[in-house]
């Protein structure tokens, strides 16, 4: 009997201790297996201004209408992965982000591209979501947000690139979004942004989105970060930490020799080929002068003298009746 009742507690302990991992185990089976990207007041700006695009609800855990959308948003999460971002912002907990954006109701659905920001409004079927995200998010409205609400970046491409022709001072980071440095160094970039508010416009520019900026400007590697001012633009030629940044935009910056800004791609196309050849078309031109000048005023422009030894005779008057 004794055995029988060891054999049992043992038995049951057994299946606790398993239940028990069963359950840990589908819990963070739970974790790992979600493609949705959990966006905090603290994380949002740098997750969502790092690069790519992003669909973002805002959400609150009671929304009825929420609880129906999540598997369905899980579902594309997964089926987009690698080329849309899916994330999720709770606004009953991450209040300040919501306020932002002026969430008035859930779930909301925003979509982040090269900064723009486009309101959702169409249905939220898997399919009507995939074809938004790939491409039906071009034609939805945009908004606009709250320049505070932002890092003090501002993103640039090639529709407002021209803004850095305003006079101002300009510190621009050209980046890829796959770049591990400038994962690293995006924050530190954002973080001292607001402290030259005024003084400096701090600016970067997606090289994988906008390749024409970049060749542009011959940008060698990521992140790799050009001050501009006036006609002209200064290489940042330092680690971009926030000692160094500090110190050149305040000092430093002085010291590095001023280039002129690079013309639009057709017309530098143009310079350099002038440039390169120059002595070649002078000589061109001056054969074709040359030419011109045989062709309009040679052979027929001067009058035939007498070779020497001969004498000219002159014409006879012709007979009068």
């Amino acid at each position: 009997m004794r055995y029988s009742t060891t054999t049992a507690a043992g038995l049951l302990l057994l299946l606790l201790v398993a239940l028990a991992n069963t359950t840990l185990i589908m819990a963070n089976d739970n974790i790992v297996v979600s493609d949705v990207i959990v966006l905090t007041d603290k994380n949002f700006d740098q997750n969502v201004k790092s690069g790519g695009s992003w669909l973002i609800e805002f959400y609150a855990p009671w929304c009825s209408f929420c609880k129906k959308l999540a598997p369905i948003y899980e579902e594309l999460a997964t089926k987009v992965k690698g080329n849309v971002n899916i994330a999720k912002i709770d606004c009953t907990v991450e209040r300040s982000t919501c306020q932002r954006y002026e969430i008035m109701g859930y779930p909301t659905l925003k979509f982040v591209s090269s900064g723009v920001v486009y309101e959702h409004q169409g249905e939220r079927t898997l399919e009507a979501l995939e074809q938004y995200v790939l491409e039906g998010y071009k034609s939805s409205k945009t908004v606009q947000v709250a320049e505070d609400s932002l890092s003090g970046v501002k993103d640039l491409t090639e529709d407002n690139f021209g803004e850095t022709d305003n006079g101002k001072r300009w510190f621009i980071m050209f980046y890829a979004p796959w770049c591990a440095y400038c994962k690293k160094y995006m924050p530190v970039f954002e973080d001292i942004a607001p402290r030259f508010k005024g003084t400096v416009q701090f600016a970067r520019v997606n090289c994988q989105e906008h390749p024409g900026l970049c060749e542009l400007y011959q940008i060698p590697g990521y992140p790799t970060i050009k001050y501009l001012e006036g006609a002209g633009y200064r290489d940042f030629g330092m680690e971009p930490s926030e000692s160094n940044i500090q110190q050149y935009l305040t000092a430093d910056f002085a010291n590095s020799p001023l280039k002129g800004k690079p013309w639009h791609p057709a017309l530098s196309l143009i310079h350099n080929v002038l440039v390169e050849y120059v002595y070649l078309f002078l000589a061109l031109a001056f054969v074709l002068g040359l030419f011109m000048g045989y062709t309009f005023f040679g052979g027929s422009s001067y009058e035939q003298y007498p070779e020497q030894g001969q004498t000219a005779t002159a014409p006879k008057p012709d007979k009068q009746d």
